[in-house]
């Protein structure tokens, strides 16, 4: 099994997920928990692929058989946490494999009266069961006593089994998660949600889902989980699936459309600036999960540099102008001309003191980059300091547009 797996160099995923159970059923945990990771962290593994969730539902099921054996009180609660998210995760990603969108008008009711008198009124009412539950359930979440009101919710399901995938009841199971702020757990019923109806439509807060996905992945930041690149993906993904960019004079007849040719964010600057954008490239994607190019990084050989940065251009998600400086080049100025034309155009500040942001570009969303955050570098195995993590989910929600 050693031998398949480092014959394959990475891409056999069959042979390292099988090799990471053998190790488990020889008791080598942490070995198979490194070979999960390579799997769970692999950028040629589509999120939603049958390995990478079962590399997610093993780890948390190891790092849960860690934790029991482990005796320090602190590190136990941070396995069990961790545990708990890798398997939230699994349960997330399945969710994702099953999604469909179906319209779901919501229902909404005013509460006049005090709780004890509905409470009393509910139970004495001619509604059948399932309607009393759902009923005491949402006087509950409006007391804030959401453990009682999730335990009748529960009841519900058990009650009926159609009623588990209800969007209302799960609308409300991600509303008492969240203010519990068990944000994981919020995170799975969204992805519940989403097989079941248009998520973003059933709430009052048109960017809700985002910021469980970003209030899910910070979480998962403080844990030092890997779960919250998968969460900030799927905010970013969420923000841009359905937005169509505008690119004049570019010719790309003969680009071909893979995977591969696609991209989360790019980054245009000046040359000056370019430590910088490689910077700010390797946050993106190792907290955030996030596909990211700067400049003529990867125009591809034989491709003249403004036909293959145009190129690359159209297949990003996000443009980014990072302003390091008083002025544009005409040479940036020629991108800024071609990205001002797209919806998902932003400008980020690196030297606000400064940088004055060029006309074109004074009608899109535009922020200094929070302090400091460009120059961290992350040690491999150690967490991000608070202050960090609070630049990161700032930056991140600046970028796609959900305040701070």
């Amino acid at each position: 099994m050693e031998k398949a797996a480092n014959y394959s160099e990475g891409e056999n995923t069959i042979a390292i997920f099988d090799l990471a159970l053998l190790y488990k059923e020889l008791g080598h945990l942490h070995k198979a928990l490194e070979l999960l990771e390579e799997i769970m962290y692999c950028r040629k593994i589509l999120f939603c692929d049958p390995y990478r969730i079962n590399a997610y539902e093993e780890a948390g099921l190891i790092l849960k058989e860690i934790s029991e054996k482990e005796k320090a009180k602190d590190k136990k609660q941070q396995l069990r946490g961790q545990a708990e998210a890798m398997l939230n995760m699994a349960l997330t990603l399945a969710s994702r494999v099953y999604s469909k969108v179906a319209q779901v008008e919501e229902h909404r009711g005013e509460i006049h009266l005090s709780f004890s008198t509905l409470l009393k009124a509910v139970e004495d009412s001619d509604h059948k069961a399932q309607e009393k539950l759902w009923q005491k359930a949402r006087l509950f979440k409006l007391i804030k006593d959401h453990k009682q009101s999730l335990n009748l919710l529960r009841d519900m399901a058990k009650m009926d089994p159609a009623e588990e995938n209800k969007p209302a009841r799960l609308k409300m199971c991600v509303e008492n998660y969240m203010d519990m702020q068990q944000y994981e757990n919020a995170v799975a019923f969204i992805e519940l949600l989403q097989c079941t109806s248009a998520a973003a439509q059933l709430f009052e807060d048109k960017h809700y889902v985002q910021k469980v996905y970003v209030q899910a992945a910070k979480q998962a930041l403080l844990l030092s989980s890997s779960t919250a690149r998968s969460h900030f993906h799927a905010a970013f993904v969420d923000t841009y699936t359905d937005t169509k960019q505008t690119t004049s004079s570019s010719d790309d007849s003969d680009f071909t459309e893979n995977k591969q040719d696609t991209w989360d964010v790019m980054i245009l600057c000046e040359q000056e600036s370019e430590s910088k954008a490689e910077q700010l490239t390797k946050l993106l994607e190792d907290a955030c999960g996030l596909k990211v190019t700067y400049c003529d990084k990867h125009v591809r050989p034989g491709t003249l540099k403004v036909k293959g940065v145009l190129q690359i251009m159209k297949r990003s998600r996000l443009v980014v102008v990072l302003i390091g400086s008083d002025k544009a080049s005409v040479e940036l100025d020629f991108f800024i001309n071609i990205a001002v034309l797209r919806p998902s155009t932003v400008t980020l500040l690196v030297e606000h003191n400064r940088n004055r942001v060029p006309q074109l570009l004074k009608a899109h969303r535009r922020m200094p980059c929070p302090g400091g955050l460009l120059d961290v570098t992350q040690q491999q195995g150690r967490p991000y300091s608070q202050s960090t993590i609070d630049g990161i989910c700032k930056l991140f929600s600046f970028f796609i547009n959900i305040g701070e």
